[in-house]
């Protein structure tokens, strides 16, 4: 599994990797996380092969790797993969493609992020169409890709990508969520029981329409004296951001930022909420929403992929359109806590839902790929596998010449749209 991003970095991709490879160990598998090196990271091991890289760049976590010669084709051959999966289109993603040309191996690639969505993040629009055509010429060089959600699988195809589709989401340890410990959960937030609690937990930034979200959720702590809205993540970069859009509403003591939490610290965190919500508009899945609805947790989210496959509308939450204004968001809020009897269904409705999720079920899911891609003649793995340095010199050049396709292909196609 090769991928830009690992732990101790929180986020959805990162849970992703983690959940599924040590599924796959458990299920007696050995697997090999490849991502760059980076602070506060383990060293290499059997199981997560650090690469080289420059660290923390423009000033955040991420990590860039550095071309090493022979560094990855010798970890490569030692532990002689059956299966390539890459979790980016780019830069780690290149390295899985050049692995899996060279071994004559399948390449499967899970589609994690909506490109589009962030146009902030590109200096023009036209680089920004790039990335969105690279994206899709790479899914096309891949034998299967993965969509966390049947929405996002939709709008990957109408973007143009034509390798087969297979939805799998991400998998949760649903035990855990569902047994959280409500008074403790609070304890950790500082928390008295009385108060009404909303909540979101996750990757904090502005990619999670977090800002939006915070103006919403002030309006109703300003309507409701016992209303609290808590952001739990790593927050020291846009907290203020978040605060200042409390205290826009003179609501700022109504905000917590506690930082993040792991393992049971987190479920109790779950079940100290009494709601959860969801403002992104550029998440494939939200793995938190899965956590969320094991917590027994209603949702108020905007209608977007990632939350439009998890939130049926008055089953387990309310899914509110797009352009809901935080007005109305704040209402919603409020609508929550007003019909008690519809709360307890609202949260078996979340319970219920959650079931699909189950790790353990969704790991089958992408084993039971793994092994249909493997066993396919038709597929990558129908070519010679070690067939001696020629065929590997021919796997390594037709990977770069396939890289170097998919970006003039790439280019072209974003400049002639425009």
């Amino acid at each position: 599994m090769f991928s830009n991003t690992f732990l101790p970095m929180v986020g959805g991709i990162e849970n992703s990797v983690a959940t599924f490879s040590e599924d796959f160990r458990k299920m007696g598998h050995e697997c090999m996380v490849v991502t760059p090196e980076m602070d506060d990271a383990e060293e290499s091991t059997r199981e997560i092969l650090r690469v080289p890289a420059i660290r923390n760049i423009g000033g955040g976590a991420f990590s860039l790797q550095l071309p090493v010669p022979g560094f990855l084709s010798s970890r490569m051959d030692d532990f002689s993969p059956d299966i390539v999966h890459s979790h980016h289109p780019f830069l780690m993603g290149d390295s899985a493609l050049r692995c899996s040309e060279r071994l004559g191996l399948p390449l499967v690639l899970t589609y994690h992020t909506l490109w589009d969505r962030y146009a902030d993040s590109f200096p023009c629009a036209a680089i920004k169409d790039i990335i969105v055509r690279l994206s899709v010429e790479y899914a096309n060089l891949c034998d299967c890709v993965v969509a966390p959600s049947r929405s996002l699988a939709d709008m990957i195809a109408s973007m143009g990508v034509t390798s087969p589709i297979e939805v799998i989401p991400t998998g949760i340890e649903i035990p855990l969520f569902s047994n959280g410990n409500r008074a403790r959960g609070r304890r950790l937030l500082g928390l008295g029981g009385e108060a009404k609690l909303a909540g979101y937990v996750g990757r904090v930034g502005p990619e999670k329409n977090l800002a939006w979200l915070s103006g919403a959720a002030a309006k109703w702590c300003l309507a409701d004296d016992s209303a609290r809205f808590a952001v739990v993540g790593p927050s020291d970069a846009y907290g203020p951001t978040l605060r200042g859009a409390f205290e826009k509403t003179c609501a700022g003591e109504r905000l917590i930022l506690p930082g993040a939490f792991r393992g049971r610290d987190l479920a109790d965190v779950y079940a100290a909420l009494d709601v959860f919500t969801f403002a992104s508009l550029s998440d494939t899945q939200g793995i938190v929403l899965a956590e969320a609805m094991a917590a027994g947790l209603p949702i108020v989210a905007l209608d977007a992929p990632g939350a439009r496959e998890a939130v049926s509308d008055g089953t387990n939450g309310f899914l509110l359109p797009t352009q809901t204004s935080q007005d109305d968001y704040a209402r919603a809020l409020s609508n929550v806590f007003r019909d008690g009897v519809r709360l307890i269904a609202i949260r078996e409705g979340s319970r219920l839902r959650s079931a699909s999720y189950d790790r353990v079920i969704t790991a089958r899911r992408m084993l039971e790929l793994y092994e249909s891609l493997i066993s396919n003649p038709v597929s990558s793995a129908g070519r010679k596998r070690d067939g001696g340095l020629f065929e590997k010199l021919h796997g390594r050049l037709k990977a770069e010449w396939e890289l170097m396709h998919a970006r003039v292909t790439a280019t072209k196609d974003a400049l002639r749209s425009r």
